[in-house]
C-alpha cells in the first residue's frame, strides 16, 4: 500500500509544482525576454501604457494628454488617451524614464501589484498565486501594461482597510477617478454604514481631478464626457461587455447602472461586507460599457476574500485560455465564456457565503 501512495503523491506533487509554479514563471520570464531581447522595439512593448506613458508626460509638461475633436486614435503608437487626468497624474513618476525602462519598471510594478493584492486579503497559500499568474486576464493585464493590477491593488486594498474611515475613504477615491468603472465601491461604502469613508471618497476624488487637470488649464475637460462616449462607442461593441449585447446608448447605460447600483446597495443593506463586496466588483464588470479580458483579473478579489486556499473557484479563470483574445470581436460564444465564468463566480459567492466569509472576515478584522 505505501508504494502506490506514495508515487500518487508524487505525481500530484509534481502535477502541482508544474501547473502552479514551473508554467507561471516560464510565461513571465518568456515575456520579460521578449521586452529586453532584442533591445525593446518601441511602443509595442506593454503596448497599453505606452498610451499612460505619452499622457503622463504630457501632464507632467503641462500640456493636454487629450487628442484634438476629430483625431481618435484607437490603436497604433499614436493611440488616444481618454481616461481622467487624474490617471495620467498617478503615473507621472514614469514620465522622466525612456519609455523601454519605463515599460519594464512598469511591468514588475503591475506584477508586484497583483502579488501583493493577494497578501492584502490573506492569501498566503502559494498555488493561488500561481494559479492567478496563470489565468489569462492577470497575464494579459500584466502584458500589456494596462492598470487593471493597480484597480487590483485598490479593491484589495479597499478591503483590508475597510474600517479605517479616511484611509479606505482616500483609497477608493483614487481608485475611481483611475478607472470610473468602480464606480460600485461608492455605493458599498455609503450602504455598508461607512458614511465619513464614502464623503471623503468622494472628496478625494474631485480633488485629484480638480488638481489633475488644474494643472494642464482644464485643457480637455469641457470635451471629455464626449470623447468619453466616442471611446467607448469605437471600442465598446468589440469588447465583452453586456452594455452593447443590450443595444447601447444613453438610456440602455443608465437602466443597466441603475439596476447594478440599486443591487449593489441591497446586498450591502442586507448581507456581510465580503458578500457586498464581491457584487460591488461583479457589478462593476456587468455595468461597464466597455469590458475587455484583462478587466475579469478583478475576481482575484473575490477569490481571495472568499478562499484563501485554492478551490475550484481560484481555477475558474483559467476557462478563459479558450478565448485569451482581448477582444471578442462579437463572437457570441466568447462572450457567453466570459459571463459564465462571472456567474459562476458569483453563484460560488453566494453559496459559499456563509462559512468562508465569515472566517476569513474575522481574521482580517483582527488583522487592521
Amino acid at each position: 500500500m505505501d508504494a502506490p501512495i506514495s508515487l500518487r503523491r508524487l505525481i500530484v506533487r509534481t502535477v502541482t509544482i508544474t501547473l502552479f509554479a514551473v508554467i507561471p514563471v516560464v510565461m513571465f520570464a518568456s515575456f520579460m525576454r521578449g521586452m529586453v531581447d532584442p533591445p525593446p522595439k518601441g511602443w509595442e512593448n506593454a503596448i497599453d501604457f505606452h498610451m499612460f506613458w505619452h499622457a503622463a508626460r504630457a501632464l507632467a509638461d503641462g500640456r493636454s494628454p487629450y487628442p484634438q475633436p476629430g483625431h481618435f486614435v484607437i490603436s497604433g503608437p499614436d493611440q488616444s488617451f481618454f481616461y481622467p487626468a487624474s490617471t495620467a497624474a498617478i503615473l507621472t513618476p514614469f514620465a522622466p524614464l525612456p519609455y523601454g525602462a519605463a515599460s519594464m519598471l512598469f511591468v514588475v510594478v503591475l506584477a508586484f501589484a497583483v502579488a501583493g493584492s493577494l497578501w492584502m486579503v490573506g492569501v498566503r497559500d502559494w498555488r493561488c498565486y500561481g494559479a492567478v499568474f496563470a489565468s489569462p486576464a492577470v497575464f494579459t493585464a500584466i502584458s500589456l501594461g494596462t492598470i487593471t493590477p493597480l484597480l487590483l491593488l485598490g479593491v484589495a486594498a479597499t478591503w483590508r482597510w475597510r474600517n479605517r474611515a479616511v484611509l479606505v475613504g482616500v483609497i477608493v477615491g483614487l481608485t475611481v477617478v483611475a478607472k470610473l468603472i468602480l464606480w460600485p465601491l461608492l455605493i458599498w461604502l455609503w450602504f455598508t454604514r461607512r458614511r465619513i469613508s464614502t464623503v471623503v471618497a468622494v472628496g478625494t476624488g474631485a480633488l485629484a481631478c480638480l488638481l489633475s487637470w488644474a494643472w494642464i488649464g482644464f485643457a480637455g475637460l469641457r470635451m471629455y464626457p464626449d470623447l468619453l462616449r466616442h471611446a467607448e462607442a469605437v471600442e465598446g461593441p468589440s469588447g465583452y461587455g453586456l452594455f452593447w449585447r443590450l443595444g447601447g446608448g444613453s438610456g440602455t447605460y443608465l437602466v443597466v447602472a441603475a439596476v447594478a447600483a440599486l443591487t449593489v446597495g441591497w446586498v450591502a443593506h442586507r448581507r456581510d461586507d465580503a458578500t457586498s463586496l464581491a457584487v460591488s466588483v461583479l457589478a462593476a464588470l456587468v455595468a461597464t460599457p466597455q469590458m475587455w479580458l484583462h478587466y475579469l483579473a478583478l475576481l482575484v478579489v473575490i477569490a481571495g476574500v472568499f478562499r484563501p486556499r485554492l478551490n475550484a473557484l481560484w481555477l475558474l479563470p483559467l476557462l478563459l485560455w479558450i478565448t485569451p483574445h482581448q477582444q471578442a470581436g462579437g463572437s457570441a460564444w466568447r462572450i457567453a465564456l466570459v459571463f459564465l465564468v462571472v456567474v459562476l463566480t458569483a453563484a460560488w459567492t453566494v453559496a459559499h457565503r456563509s462559512a468562508s466569509a465569515s472566517g476569513n472576515q474575522a481574521t482580517l478584522s483582527v488583522a487592521a
